[in-house]
């Protein structure tokens, strides 16, 4: 139910990445912002939340949430930062910093979507993974964190606030790679 909420309040029709920060109280969200990390949780989210449930084509729930999901995705593959393979912070704002956490999100959820046939297995979504997955292991330290990771994010009232978190390797950051990693070795390799 997470996720029918989420792109419900988040995602707008113009424009397919989730707003992060909606409140009912003033009915906002916040700064605009369209954060990669808090985008990245809903490209983990409806995947898993489909095998979950054992949902399948025909399906209402099913067809709009890979609707959502497939929309989303196609404007994250326009978006990725060319050869780095990382995604940016503020998605749409390509003088926010690379962020490796989100990076890894996406990856994972893309890969599993091509896995259970969610995304149709086209190059665009492929190259797109394996280049979040490369971007990945270019990230990883020798002690083997992931780093370029955005610190703890609150949400913000304005999207300039999102460029100030430091880069660190955090928990989360960690998670979010051995999910893709994982994902990548299930499904293209």
């Amino acid at each position: 139910m997470v996720s029918l909420l989420q792109t419900s309040y988040s995602f707008t029709s113009s424009f397919q990445r989730a707003l992060i920060g909606w409140t009912f109280d003033g009915r906002h969200h916040f700064g605009r912002a369209r954060w990669g990390r808090g985008n990245c949780w809903v490209t983990i989210a409806i995947p898993d939340f489909i095998e979950m449930l054992g949902l399948s084509k025909g399906d209402g729930l099913y067809d709009y949430l890979a609707s959502s999901f497939k929309a989303q995705v196609n404007a994250l593959v326009e978006l990725q930062a060319g050869a780095s393979g990382l995604w940016h912070t503020i998605l749409d704002d390509p003088s926010s910093y690379l962020e490796a956490s989100a990076t890894a999100g996406f990856a994972y959820g893309i890969l599993k979507a091509i896995r259970l046939r969610v995304l149709p297995k086209e190059e665009k979504y492929i190259r797109a993974a394996e280049k979040a997955i490369q971007a990945i292991k270019d990230n990883i330290s020798e002690k083997g964190e992931l780093g370029q990771v955005s610190f703890g994010t609150p949400v913000f009232e304005n999207v300039a606030e999102y460029k100030t978190i430091p880069l660190t390797s955090m928990p989360y950051g960690q998670s979010l790679a051995l999910l893709a990693l994982t994902e990548h070795l299930r499904t293209l390799l």
